[in-house]
């Protein structure tokens, strides 16, 4: 690690205690997301994480906030508008996908 992520590092835990959460939050979220994954025998999990836009959502917290309400901006500022443009993808799939004429699949057509 460079000095400059040492710092953001830093900075990201002491929002971190500033709102309550831990790393278990994380992992937490990281299970949530990969319900059907085996959980890992020692307990790590891997996160790709933008520190700069978690410390951003943590700002927004007030002290002592906890892990719900972390919970909650995190994905409402990640998953959420991940989400509606997954959802916009496959509605837009399936516009260009021709549907059934009339007649088709029918028995004796």
């Amino acid at each position: 690690m460079k000095g400059d992520e040492y710092q953001e590092l830093e900075e990201l835990e002491r929002e971190f205690r500033r709102v309550g959460i831990t790393w278990q939050t994380f992992a937490m979220l990281s299970r949530q997301n990969a319900p059907n994954s085996a959980p890992s025998t020692n307990g790590s999990f891997g996160l790709g994480l933008d520190i700069a836009a978690t410390v951003a959502v943590l700002r927004t917290l007030p002290d002592g906030a906890g892990e719900a309400a972390f919970v909650n901006a995190f994905k409402g500022t990640f998953a959420e508008p991940f989400d509606r443009r997954a959802q916009r993808a496959r509605r837009a799939e399936d516009r260009k996908r021709p549907g059934p004429t009339s007649g088709e699949g029918e028995a004796g057509a």
